[in-house]
C-alpha cells in the first residue's frame, strides 16, 4: 500500500499545505472530517505526478502489471472510459476498426470524436436466454478479409452476463494478420484472483485491455487499470486525463489490488461452494464463448424490470440490473453466505419461468460514421417516424450501455421495436425523450 502509506506519512509528518485541494488535509470540512482526505492531495513535491510516474505511482502500476500479467499498466481515475478512449486513439484514431456491435456506449463516443469508422462484428445472441454470447472468430476473420484496411479489432469480454468471448481463438486471428486486439474487459478485474474465472484478456494475447476495479473490486467508483502487452500509452492517456486525477482513488485502487491479492483467493474458494450449492454454476451458452463467471448471477423471470422493482421494495436487495427477461447479480468478496441464503429466498419467491418478450437481433445498416452524424444538424421524431431514417445519437438500453442504435445508423424497423418493447416493460433508454428520437 505505498501511495496511501506514502500520503499518510506527509500528515504525519506535520507538512503545513500550501496547496490544493481546498480542505488542506480535510481540516476545511470542519465536523464533516474524515481521515480519507489526509491522503487527498496534489501534485507537489513529496507526491508524484500520474501523467508522468517516477515514484510511488510508477511502483503501483508496476505492481498492477503484475497482478494481470501485463508488461505495463496505468492506474486511472476516469473509469474504463479513460482506457477506452486511450486504446482506440492509439491504435485506430480516424481509421477503420472492426468492433463488436454490442459495444459499450463509451466506445461509440471515442470512435465519434475521433472520426473512426466502425466495421460492425455480431455476437452471438442467444434468444432463450435473452442475452448475446460470444463473437465468431471466423466472422472476425471475414471482416478482416472484407476490411484489409482495419487498424485494430476491438470486443467486449466478459458481457454484463458474465459470459467471456474465447479471446484465445480471436487472438490468434488478429495475429494471423498482424491487427491489434483492443478488449473491453471492464467487468473482469477479479480473473486473476481465483482459478475458476476466465484468464485475463493480455495473457489471451490482446494487445491491450481494461478493467474496472471498481466494477467487482473492492475500489471506489471510476477507478481502472489500462493493461497492455508493453505498447506505451501514457501519451494518449494523458491526452483524455483529468489534470488533477484523485490520489485519494489512486491508494484504494492499490489497496483493493492488496486486499485481493492477500484474501480473495479463500473467499472465493467459499463463495464457488456456496453459489455452486444455492443456486447451481453457470453452464456454456452459445457456440463461440470461453468460460463464465460463476460470480455474475443471472437469473430468469418472465419480467425482469418486475422482478427487480419487487425485490427493491419488498426484500431491500438491490440487482445490478434488469432486462427483458433476467435479472444480474454481482456477488463479490464482501459478499457472505448469509448474503447469498437471503437473496435465494426472494428469488424463490417471486415468479421464475422464462417467458416474456425477446428483442431482435439483426444486423444494423451503417450509413454515415458516428462522427459524421453528431457533426449533422438533427430534428426529433416520434419511434414510428423515426424508421428509414439515420440517427444522430447512439441509442443504449441503461443499463448496460450497450448499442440499440448507433449514431450514424439507417433506423430500422426492428430497432424501433425493441426500443418500444424495453421502454413499454419499464426499461431505461437513452437518446430518447418523450417518445422522440434525433435523426438526420
Amino acid at each position: 500500500m505505498e501511495i496511501y502509506n506514502k500520503l499518510k506519512n506527509i500528515k504525519k509528518e506535520g507538512y503545513l499545505p500550501f496547496h490544493m485541494p481546498g480542505h488542506k488535509m480535510g481540516e476545511g470540512l470542519f465536523e464533516f472530517y474524515n481521515d480519507i482526505f489526509d491522503i487527498d492531495t496534489t501534485e507537489t513535491e513529496l507526491s508524484d505526478n500520474l501523467r508522468n510516474p517516477k515514484g510511488f505511482l510508477m511502483g503501483a502500476n508496476e505492481y498492477a502489471a503484475k497482478i494481470y500479467g501485463a508488461k505495463k499498466a496505468y492506474l486511472l481515475t476516469q473509469g474504463s472510459t479513460l482506457g477506452i478512449f486511450a486504446m482506440l486513439y492509439h491504435y485506430v484514431k480516424g481509421g477503420k476498426v472492426i468492433m463488436d456491435r454490442l459495444s459499450h456506449i463509451s466506445a461509440v463516443n471515442a470512435i465519434s470524436v475521433f472520426g473512426a469508422t466502425p466495421v460492425w462484428v455480431y455476437p452471438e445472441y442467444l434468444k432463450e436466454e435473452g442475452y448475446t454470447g460470444g463473437i465468431n472468430p471466423k466472422d472476425v476473420e471475414e471482416e478482416i478479409l472484407k476490411n484489409p484496411d482495419a487498424c485494430a479489432i476491438y470486443i467486449t469480454s466478459p458481457n454484463y452476463y458474465g459470459v467471456s468471448c474465447d479471446i484465445g481463438a480471436i487472438s490468434a486471428v488478429a495475429k494471423k494478420y498482424s491487427i491489434p486486439l483492443l478488449v473491453d474487459q471492464a467487468h473482469g478485474a477479479h480473473f486473476p484472483f481465483f482459478g475458476h474465472f476466465p484468464k485475463c484478456a493480455i495473457e489471451e494475447g490482446a494487445a491491450a485491455c481494461v478493467v474496472s476495479t471498481h466494477k467487482t473490486l473492492p475500489a471506489p467508483t471510476q477507478t481502472a487499470i489500462l493493461l497492455t502487452d508493453g505498447t506505451d500509452l501514457q501519451e494518449d492517456i494523458n491526452l483524455f486525463m483529468t489534470t488533477s486525477p484523485s490520489f485519494l482513488l489512486l491508494a484504494y485502487t492499490e489497496i483493493a489490488l492488496r486486499v485481493m491479492e492477500e484474501r480473495a483467493g479463500g473467499i472465493y474458494e467459499d463463495l464457488y461452494r456456496e453459489i455452486k450449492r444455492l443456486f447451481g454454476l453457470p453452464g456454456k451458452v452459445g457456440k463461440y464463448t470461453g468460460k463464465r463467471d460463476f460470480t455474475r448471477l443471472v437469473i430468469p423471470f418472465s419480467s425482469g424490470y418486475e422482478a427487480q422493482e419487487k425485490l427493491v421494495l419488498e426484500y431491500k436487495i438491490i440487482p445490478e440490473m434488469a432486462d427483458l427477461k433476467n435479472l444480474v447479480f454481482i456477488i463479490n468478496i464482501a459478499h457472505t453466505k448469509e448474503d447469498l441464503e437471503k437473496l435465494k429466498r426472494a428469488v424463490e419467491s417471486l415468479p421464475q419461468e422464462r417467458g416474456g418478450f425477446s428483442l431482435n437481433y439483426e444486423k444494423a445498416v451503417f450509413a454515415i460514421t458516428p462522427k459524421e452524424a453528431r457533426e449533422k444538424a438533427g430534428r426529433w421524431v416520434s419511434l414510428d417516424e423515426a424508421a428509414g431514417k439515420i440517427s444522430k445519437n447512439t441509442i443504449t438500453s441503461y443499463p448496460p450501455g450497450t448499442i440499440l442504435i448507433a449514431s450514424g445508423d439507417k433506423v430500422l424497423s426492428w430497432q424501433v421495436e425493441n426500443a418500444k418493447r424495453i421502454l413499454n416493460a419499464g426499461g431505461n433508454i437513452l437518446g430518447i425523450e418523450g417518445g422522440k428520437i434525433e435523426v438526420i
